[in-house]
C-alpha cells in the first residue's frame, strides 16, 4: 500500500490540479481500494488497480465540479495589458474546451504529459497502457486538440517525437 501512495499522488496532481486538499482525495482512492480489496483477483495488478479506481474518482469529481477545466496558471508570467489579458483569457478557455472534449483516457494522458511533465513510461504504468499505446492516443489527441483549438492557440502540442 506505501507504494502505490506516489503513484496515487502523482495522478491527483496531474488529473485534478483544481483540487486544494488533494490530500483528502488521495486518502480516498486508498480507502475505496482497500475496501474493495476483495473484486481484486490478481493480487500482482494491485498497482492498476489503485490507478483505476484513483483515475475514477477523479473522473467523478471532474463530473460534478465543472471547474476542473481549470487548470493552473502562471500568475507571474501573465500580461499586464488588459488586451493581452482578454486574449490570453480567450486562449485559455479555448483549451479548456479543446480538453473537455476529448476522451476521458486521452484527455488524462495529454494531462500527465504536458501538465505533470510525466515519461511515457510513466503514463503507461499509471494509466495501465503499453508506451505504444500511450504514444498513440497522445499523437490522436494533439491532432483532435489543434483541431479544436487551431494551429495558432495550440502552442507545446506539436506532434514531433519527444524523449
Amino acid at each position: 500500500m506505501k507504494t502505490a501512495v506516489p503513484t496515487v499522488a502523482a495522478i491527483v496532481k496531474a488529473l485534478a490540479p483544481w483540487v486544494r486538499d488533494r490530500d483528502d482525495l488521495i486518502q480516498e482512492a486508498l480507502v475505496r481500494a482497500m475496501t474493495h480489496l476483495g473484486s481484486l483477483r490478481d493480487p500482482a495488478r494491485f498497482g492498476a488497480y489503485v490507478n483505476e479506481i484513483t483515475r475514477n474518482l477523479v473522473f467523478d469529481l471532474s463530473r460534478r465540479d465543472r471547474s476542473f477545466a481549470a487548470l493552473p496558471e502562471n500568475t507571474a508570467a501573465r500580461a499586464r495589458d488588459p488586451v493581452e489579458d482578454a486574449m490570453r483569457g480567450e486562449a485559455h478557455e479555448r483549451v479548456h474546451r479543446a480538453l473537455a472534449g476529448l476522451d476521458v483516457v486521452d484527455r488524462q494522458v495529454v494531462l500527465l504529459r504536458h501538465w505533470a511533465g510525466a515519461s511515457y513510461e510513466e503514463i503507461a504504468r499509471v494509466m495501465g497502457l503499453t508506451v505504444s499505446a500511450v504514444q498513440s492516443r497522445l499523437f490522436r489527441a494533439r491532432g483532435e486538440l489543434r483541431a479544436r483549438i487551431g494551429e495558432a492557440g495550440a502552442p507545446g502540442l506539436d506532434s514531433g517525437a519527444e524523449t
